[in-house]
């Protein structure tokens, strides 16, 4: 019965995207962080329905305009360094230690990251914007939801984890995931007027924090420290948000089972845990191979049994980085792992460039508000990340194509005000009496306003 619904969804939906592209978009988000597909299981689990939907999305671009804003990329320095990371990714999948799993990864990737382009090409106002943000909160929540709820009742004896067969398909990811959108939430709370649905809002954040802490991830349990911490500090009611964060974080240390406290204290003694020192084996082979291959590293999926050989390690598992800087690291050298980092970093200082447009002007709040909870997100996940294998998941690309995006329409609001202006001004003349039809110089008024 799920099957058929997710299918009837699907299906449903092509119209609308051909009719208005950037559904797809839309669509292609709550399929890549939902995964409803798989969550709702039967013949519909492992059908490409996302490669559906970018395709119909693809034909929908080529035979429609946009009515109400022209449709362009905005080429922001984040951007044209994405464009260059991606391209030096190709080259290193033609020096990959294993080619075929290596060209299996380097599609994949090049798939996520047509669908981040689309992203930035379709979502182009502030209403579109908010309809992905609500999609990625919803989607992601869900499992939030679904594991704050069965954590409540289960009193946090056992752990949850996410959709198999997806990026957060581990506790780890799932947890990780969960705390880069509690600032999505939060923003949303901030542009919420209706009392109920700002209860719901705090209902999801609440559950979403229940289903982190019992994850038992502990890089996730390090970086939901700072989120909090910062959306206390940019709160306009500190007072009240650390009330509530206070008396949440004592309910939760009387609540949550001995055995939480024993996972989380392994934080300090993990040279003694098996799971960290398999870690450090896969960053110091990360290392060892951009030392040999410094441009190029290993290529995709080089954290394999015949690499961990050749370095002379021997390993009963051939683990992956666990980290997104050593992912990238080993498999695209020290010029790759550069070009990581100056996307990430150069995304993030464009939040600080819609701070300074935004200003204090009350119509673009919004716009700052959606900034620094991106900025928070986006030192979450540097902090988290470190603990992560999910150097090519698509939502941190996301975010910081939201934040382009943002500044795109920032910087377009004063040219449309303008022309919205002198439209107006157009049509007051268009009801006036001509009086006035020559003159001296043989030209009317209404030319003489628009020369001006």
């Amino acid at each position: 019965m799920k099957a058929i619904l997710v299918l009837m969804i699907v299906l449903g939906s092509i119209p609308f995207i051909l009719y208005r592209p950037y559904y797809g978009i839309l669509m292609w988000s709550w399929i890549g962080y939902m995964s409803p597909h798989r969550f709702a299981g039967g013949f519909i689990a492992d059908k490409p329905i996302a490669l559906l939907i970018a395709v119909v999305t693809v034909i929908a671009v080529i035979v429609s305009k946009d009515k109400e804003q022209e449709r362009k990329i905005p080429w922001a320095p984040p951007i044209v360094v994405l464009v260059i990371f991606i391209i030096w990714m190709s080259i290193t999948t033609q020096f990959a230690f294993e080619p075929a799993q290596a060209n299996i990864e380097w599609e994949r990737v090049l798939k996520i990251q047509a669908a981040i382009f689309l992203t930035l090409y379709l979502i182009n106002s502030k209403f579109k914007l908010n309809l992905l943000v609500w999609i990625i909160v919803l989607s992601i929540g869900f499992y939030g939801v679904k594991g704050g709820v069965f954590g409540v009742l289960t009193g946090g004896n056992f752990r949850i984890w996410g959709p198999s067969g997806t990026f957060i398909e581990g506790n780890n990811e799932l947890a990780i995931a969960l705390v880069l959108i509690l600032p999505l939430i939060r923003y949303l709370q901030l542009q919420c007027t209706q009392k109920a649905l700002n209860l719901a809002l705090m209902g999801l954040l609440g559950l979403c924090t229940i289903a982190i802490l019992i994850t038992y991830s502990r890089g996730a349990f390090i970086s939901l420290i700072p989120c909090f911490a910062m959306m206390i500090f940019f709160s306009k009611h500190r007072k009240v948000l650390f009330l509530l964060v206070a008396i949440g974080s004592v309910g939760g240390y009387m609540a949550l089972p001995e055995q939480w406290f024993d996972r989380m204290n392994t934080i300090d003694v993990d040279q003694e845990d098996q799971s960290m020192q398999g870690r450090y084996d896969a960053w110091n082979l990360a290392f060892e191979v951009a030392k040999d291959h410094p441009l190029t590293g290993g290529g995709y999926r080089m954290f394999s049994f015949n690499t961990y050989e050749k370095y002379g390690k021997q390993v009963d598992k051939a683990r992956d980085a666990h980290s997104i800087y050593f992912e990238v690291l080993g498999e695209h050298g020290f010029a790759g792992l550069l070009l990581y980092l100056a996307v990430n970093v150069l995304g993030f200082m464009v939040g600080f460039k819609i701070r300074k447009l935004a200003g204090k002007k009350e119509e673009y709040a919004w716009a700052k508000d959606l900034a620094i909870m991106i900025q928070i997100a986006m030192v979450c996940w540097a902090i988290g990340g470190a603990f992560k294998g999910l150097a090519y998941w698509d939502l941190p690309y996301h975010y910081i194509a939201i934040l382009v995006i943002v500044e795109s329409i920032l910087k377009r609001a004063p040219n449309e005000e303008n022309s919205a202006a002198i439209e107006f001004q157009d049509e007051e003349l268009e009801t006036e009496p001509k009086r006035f039809t020559g003159g001296k110089f043989g030209i009317s008024k209404r030319q003489i306003k628009k020369k001006i």
